[in-house]
């Protein structure tokens, strides 16, 4: 099983292109659900893509 990465330490690779990453599993706290999205290095941000969207912004703390 892969690790969960500290976002403090670690950002996810991107694709250089389009300054994002790919989908990755993430979660805003060491207890929370996880739910997919991805990095935006640009704008230095985490994206969602479902019921997560409505809540936001998203404080990501850790992704895989």
């Amino acid at each position: 099983m892969a690790k969960w990465h500290d976002v403090t330490k670690e950002k996810p690779p991107v694709n250089e292109k389009f300054s994002e990453s790919g989908e990755l599993l993430c979660i805003e706290s060491n207890n929370s659900v996880p739910f997919v999205g991805w990095y935006n290095a640009k704008y230095d941000e985490w994206r969602v893509m479902h019921w997560k969207a409505d809540s936001l912004p998203v404080k990501v703390t850790h992704w895989r």
